[in-house]
C-alpha cells in the first residue's frame, strides 16, 4: 500500500486515462486534485508504479459536507483479487465506521464481500449505475437552445433551490457540497425570458378561464354554490399573479432547469422544475456543457442508475456511449447509525 505524493498523482492522471470507462470515477478525482480544485482526498494504490488497484478516500474524517458526512471512498481495481489485497490492507479502510465505496466494478463486488465478512462487517449496495462518457466533440450531438431561455452559470445564491430538489441532499451536509459545487466547479443553468414566463402565466390563467366557463354552462346548483365559494379565492389568485409580476426584476433569473459537475467531474443534479418539463431544457444543459468541458480538456461523463431509462435515453441521444458488460456500484460498510 502506498499513499500517493502529488508528483505521483500526476503521474497516475495519465495512467488512469488507459483505463476508461471502469477508472473514470477516480482518474475524475485526480483530475481535479492535480489542477488545485479545494478537495480533502489522498490517492491510495495497491502498488507503484504499476498499481491494479486504486483509492480515494478522504484525508481528514468528518468533513461538513456530502463526501465527509458519507465517508465517500471512490475506488478502481483492475482485477478482484488486486483490490482484495489493497481492502485487506490495515489502515485502508476504517471497517468500524461506516463507509460509502463508490464506483466498486460489479465484477469485483466479491472482493469487497469477502473482505467484510472475513471482519465481521454488514454490508449493502446501495445503488448500481450505468456509466455513460462522450470523449470527443464529434461524438457529442449538439442541441440547440430551446427559444426564449437563457443558459448561464449557476450562482452561490441558487445553492438552496438545488439541495431541496436533490435526491441526495436536502441537509446542511448537502449543502455545504452544492455550495463547492457551485464555486469551484463549472454549472449550467436556464432562466426564462420575462417575457417567456408572462407568456406561460397566461396560459395558466386561460385555463383557469375555461374551467370556469365550463363550470357556469353547467346549470346545477350544486355547481353554482360551489362557483359562488370559490370565486374570491380565484380572483385573489389572479390579483396575486398580477403584483407578483410588476416585481419580476426582484426574482428574475431564478433556475427553472440546472447541471452541475461533482468533485470527481461527472455530470450531475441534472434537473428540471416540474412546470417545466417537456421544453428540451435538459437536452439544452447536457449539449452546452459537455461542449464546454470537451474545450476545456475535463472529462465528460455521468452515472445513470440502473433502472432509470429516460435518463439512460437522454445521454444516448446527445452521442454518450455506455459498455454493456460494465456497472459501477456504490457500496455501503457498515449502517448509517453504526457507531465505533
Amino acid at each position: 500500500m502506498r499513499v500517493l505524493s502529488p508528483g505521483e498523482i500526476m503521474e497516475a492522471e495519465a495512467m488512469l486515462k488507459l483505463h476508461f470507462p471502469e477508472s473514470l470515477k477516480v482518474y475524475g478525482c485526480v483530475f481535479n486534485i492535480n489542477r488545485g480544485k479545494p478537495h480533502n482526498l489522498e490517492v491510495i494504490v495497491d502498488s507503484w508504479p504499476d498499481f491494479a488497484a486504486m483509492l480515494c478516500r478522504p484525508k481528514t474524517k468528518g468533513a461538513d459536507d456530502r463526501e465527509g458526512d458519507f465517508n465517500i471512498h471512490s475506488i478502481y481495481s483492475r482485477d478482484a483479487h488486486s483490490l482484495r489485497t489493497l481492502l485487506d490492507t490495515p489502515g485502508v479502510i476504517d471497517w468500524g465506521a461506516y463507509a460509502l465505496l463508490a464506483g466498486v466494478d460489479r465484477n469485483h463486488v466479491g472482493a469487497v464481500e469477502c473482505v467484510a465478512k472475513q471482519r465481521g462487517v454488514h454490508t449493502h449496495t446501495q445503488v448500481i449505475m450505468r456509466v455513460l462518457s462522450l470523449y470527443s466533440a464529434t461524438q457529442l450531438q449538439a442541441h440547440d437552445s430551446a427559444p426564449g431561455c437563457r443558459v448561464q452559470p449557476l450562482r452561490p445564491e441558487h445553492a438552496l433551490l438545488i439541495n431541496s430538489t436533490w435526491k441526495y441532499g436536502g441537509d446542511a451536509h448537502s449543502l455545504n457540497s452544492v455550495r463547492s459545487y457551485i464555486a469551484h466547479h463549472p454549472s449550467l443553468c436556464v432562466t426564462l425570458e420575462e417575457e417567456e414566463e408572462e407568456e406561460r402565466e397566461d396560459e395558466e390563467e386561460e385555463e383557469e378561464e375555461e374551467v370556469d366557463e365550463e363550470e357556469e354552462e353547467d346549470g346545477s346548483e350544486s355547481t353554482a354554490k360551489s362557483r359562488g365559494l370559490s370565486q374570491a379565492p380565484v380572483a385573489r389568485k389572479r390579483r396575486t399573479k398580477r403584483r407578483m409580476r410588476k416585481r419580476r426584476g426582484a426574482r428574475s433569473g431564478t433556475p427553472v432547469a440546472w447541471l452541475l459537475l461533482y468533485q470527481h467531474c461527472a455530470l450531475g443534479l441534472l434537473y428540471t422544475m416540474p412546470r417545466y418539463r417537456r421544453r428540451g431544457y435538459a437536452r439544452t444543459l447536457v449539449s452546452r456543457l459537455s461542449q464546454q468541458l470537451l474545450e476545456k480538456g475535463y472529462p465528460v461523463y455521468c452515472f445513470v442508475e440502473e433502472g432509470n431509462d429516460a435518463s439512460w435515453r437522454l445521454f444516448r441521444s446527445l452521442g454518450f456511449r455506455d459498455k454493456d458488460s460494465y456497472r459501477a456500484v456504490w457500496f455501503e460498510v457498515n449502517s448509517r447509525d453504526h457507531k465505533h
